[in-house]
């Protein structure tokens, strides 16, 4: 422990990217309006080319894909952040503890998957990840963090980061937070289970049939409500901007 603010108070800055984590830049892997060959000309071949360019930005916001995104996969960046505190192994040996961090979306969306325990593989666009990030926001980790003691159980991990490496530890409590699909559906801590993950096949019928079922229960209940109007008022909002930056307005 010692060692890792010693670090710190010699360069704040270097030790950034290790224990805050990197920064990830959207725009520079969303073509601009310019390189899909959008205008503010009144013509019709314009037009076209304006309303292909508008469905492409869509497409990115809700699925993650298309001729709008030029990493042509999911946007956000994976990585292992480093806590300066330990764990304790199964074999009873410590390890530097760290945090594994998931900014890409997976297709799970809060509420939905929870009572259904359905991930969604085609929506891991910016809106569902974006939905998907507010539903993690828990209050009560804090909490959790505390009752975990100084040196929790932990485990290696295998998910890789961006940069291909893996074999970190992290700790149980943490590995149980988890999504499932990062794991081909099932969390191996907390035996959490969702079908529908991105590299996974069911059959759609299945998935339509789940959601006809949760549908009156979820109608019912306020927050997921809240959910719905948020995301509604959210595509609203970057559409208006959207269209405004295009010389629409």
């Amino acid at each position: 422990m010692a060692n890792f603010f010693n670090e710190i108070a010699g360069g704040a800055e270097k030790m950034q990217a290790q224990f805050l984590g990197p920064t990830y830049n959207y725009a520079k892997n969303i073509k601009s309006p310019k390189d899909m060959n959008m205008s503010g000309e009144g013509n019709v071949t314009a037009l076209g080319r304006d309303i292909t360019g508008i469905i492409a930005y869509t497409q990115l916001l809700v699925e993650g894909k298309g001729n709008a995104n030029k990493k042509g996969s999911p946007l956000g960046n994976k990585f292992y952040l480093k806590t300066g505190g330990q764990c304790t192994s199964s074999d009873g040996n410590k390890h530097d503890r760290y945090l594994y961090v998931n900014n890409v979306p997976t297709g799970s969306l809060p509420i939905i998957s929870d009572a259904t325990g359905q991930a969604f593989g085609d929506f891991r666009g910016l809106i569902p990840g974006t939905i998907g990030n507010v539903g993690e926001i828990n209050p009560l980790a804090i909490f959790k963090g505390f009752m975990q003691g100084t040196d929790p159980k932990c485990r290696k991990l295998s998910l890789k980061d961006d940069k291909g490496r893996s074999g970190y530890f992290v700790a149980d409590a943490d590995i149980a937070d988890l999504d499932p699909c990062l794991f081909g559906g099932r969390n191996p801590v907390s035996g959490n289970e969702y079908s529908g993950c991105a590299d996974g096949f069911q059959n759609i019928n299945d998935i339509v049939n789940k959601i006809k079922e949760e549908i009156p229960k979820l109608q019912k209940n306020p927050l997921a409500n809240v959910y719905n109007l948020g995301f509604g008022a959210l595509v609203i909002y970057l559409m208006y901007h959207l269209i405004r930056k295009n010389g629409f307005d």
